[in-house]
């Protein structure tokens, strides 16, 4: 299927966005500024909060003035985050500084894939909305992996060289950006406050989008702060930043790349797989990755996890998105960003008050309480379950 060039220029910003060279020594770099861990843990809580306090204001902005806007403002916020990071040492300047990056997050998050699902449909390609989800998720995964394995290398020489590098890559995509063209029917007419109600009465009252949005939380729970201190895990094996750095790589774009194999070429297996139970294998499979001391062994289990991440993933993008209407399609993504940036920020509180326990013990206790809130949403939603796996695959 050939794709149009606008999609195409889409997923090039989706990919320099989102290469973040810095992300794999984020939390290293705090390590090397002589922060503990509990005060890294503190930082990434504030993170998240911030993302959480300006979700609905900024996915509003997005409906209200534009896709585009809102992803300029993002990079702009990125850009100050980085100067700072590399420029201070002292705790309460940081703090600001991931603010900041929060709000860069609160301003991206479902802009550039409402913009991605906006052109979908406008160029008649909506039934292929699961096809470009996992294209999407291939760039986003292989953006990530490679900025893991580049980022990871250049930490080697310089961790400030990675910021710098960073800060060019931003200004990369902004240019990029600007020469997309976006087509929308804006109306300066509807309110922030009926814009918010509009979007909340859809959550509440369509129980499919409200099913993924629990889902998404019990996920949340446990895999944001896995997420972002899986780079410290890795370092107590005694691996160096290159390493992390290629371990990040394959486990990303492999798993997004057998995701896109999985759907393509065994199709009617994947149907057997009911969709409820693809988080459960997810969690399971990550669970694993903390018991099994065998380092190959676990990192491959990890990789598994991720795996049915993505073939979960796609199927609820195209559920999801064919329901949502598009005149609050970044509310009601920035609405879930929201909640999830939400249970994000408690995570890493309760994670920072009990940092003195095992980071290992810890993040089973979480999986177990993901894998708990999972099973009573699936209770809650059993009549659903039917109507979803229908309009899965």
């Amino acid at each position: 299927m050939k794709m149009k060039m606008k999609i195409v220029s889409i997923l090039l910003v989706k990919f320099l966005v989102n290469l973040r060279l810095y992300q794999i020594i984020s939390s290293l770099y705090l390590i090397k500024k002589d922060f503990s861990i509990a005060s890294i843990s503190l930082i990434f809580f504030y993170f998240q909060l911030s993302k959480w306090i300006l979700e609905i204001p900024t996915g509003i902005i997005s409906d209200k003035y534009g896709r585009k806007i809102s992803c300029l403002i993002s990079i702009l916020f990125s850009e100050i985050f980085l100067i700072l990071l590399v420029s201070f040492k002292d705790f309460y300047i940081i703090l600001i500084a991931f603010i900041l990056n929060g709000i860069s997050y609160s301003f991206l998050s479902g802009s550039l894939d409402a913009l991605l699902v906006d052109t979908i449909i406008e160029e008649k390609m909506e039934k292929k909305l699961d096809f470009f989800s996992l294209i999407e998720r291939i760039v986003f995964y292989s953006a990530v992996g490679f900025g893991s394995l580049i980022g990871g290398s250049l930490a080697m020489l310089s961790y400030e060289l990675v910021i710098y590098i960073s800060l060019g890559l931003n200004l990369i995509s902004c240019i990029c950006l600007i020469f997309i063209k976006e087509k929308r029917n804006i109306d300066f007419s509807i309110s922030t406050k009926e814009l918010t109600v509009q979007s909340v009465k859809i959550i509440v009252a369509d129980k499919l989008i409200l099913y993924f949005l629990l889902i998404d939380l019990a996920i949340a729970l446990s895999m944001v702060p896995i997420d972002n201190l899986y780079s410290i895990y890795l370092k107590e094996y005694n691996f160096n930043e290159i390493t992390i750095g290629l371990i990040l790589c394959i486990q990303l774009i492999f798993s997004a790349l057998i995701g896109l194999i999985l759907m393509k070429h065994f199709n009617k297996i994947l149907k057997k797989i009911k969709i409820e139970m693809l988080p459960f294998l997810m969690l399971t499979f990550i669970s694993l990755f903390f018991v099994v001391n065998n380092k190959v062994i676990s990192i491959i289990l990890y990789l598994l996890g991720t795996i049915f991440f993505c073939i979960y993933a796609p199927q609820k993008y195209k559920i999801t998105h064919s329901i949502i209407p598009p005149k609050v399609r970044g509310s009601i993504m920035s609405i879930t960003s929201l909640f999830i940036s939400a249970t994000g920020s408690i995570s890493h509180f309760v994670f920072s008050k009990i940092i003195n326990y095992s980071i290992k013990n810890i993040f089973l206790i979480f999986i177990s309480l993901s894998i708990f809130f999972l099973i009573i949403i699936n209770l809650i939603f059993k009549s659903k379950l039917k109507e979803i796996n229908k309009r899965g695959i």
